[in-house]
């Protein structure tokens, strides 16, 4: 078995589809105050955190439950890709047949390459993210992968030069309660 092959057995991915319709999940004061410590040390003991946040363990426990169940945090290691020999930043705007919409974003989440695929507005019927170690890996996925991909209609791609910002974790942007 190959390296990919073995890598895709054992790499846990974040949910897949995102509903951005979803219910809001109200959380306390407390529900982020653990978030926060969490952000700073995903690995913190409960009991660390209930210390440190002056909180009983069996309190922190049962948010913490809360907070996984309704599936408002994840726990995974988030790597560098450019640490790992990805040099090659793309976002790639699609133009689909939009009936075929759902089977064309599967196919596209097959793909290796692809971190990221979004059905959006504006110029794009669809948005996908992917990470190569070379333009050359970058041009063979295009003309080999991508074009492959029956239903895709036209591609526009965005190298990223430099990165100024990339992160993972969010709190929410409005009052809680």
């Amino acid at each position: 078995m190959g390296y990919l092959a073995r890598l895709r057995e054992t790499m846990r991915l974040l949910p897949g589809e995102i509903s951005l319709t979803e219910e809001v999940i109200q959380l306390t004061d407390q529900d982020l105050e653990i978030m926060e410590c969490l952000y700073a040390d995903a690995r913190m003991p409960v009991l660390k955190l209930a210390t440190a946040l002056g909180m009983p363990e069996s309190t922190v426990r049962a948010r913490l439950n809360r907070l996984i169940a309704n599936d408002v945090i994840h726990f995974n290691a988030t790597s560098n890709p450019a640490k790992l020999g990805y040099k090659v930043w793309v976002m790639i705007g699609l133009e689909v047949e939009l009936s075929h919409v759902d089977e064309i974003a599967d196919r596209l989440g097959e793909l290796d390459f692809v971190y990221f695929i979004a059905l959006s507005t504006g110029g794009h019927d669809l948005m996908i993210a992917a990470v190569f170690k070379d333009n050359d890996e970058f041009v063979e996925f295009l003309t080999s992968q991508l074009g492959a991909v029956a239903g895709v209609r036209k591609v526009v791609t965005y190298n990223f030069l430099k990165i100024f910002k990339r992160r993972a974790n969010f709190l929410p942007l409005y009052p809680t309660g």
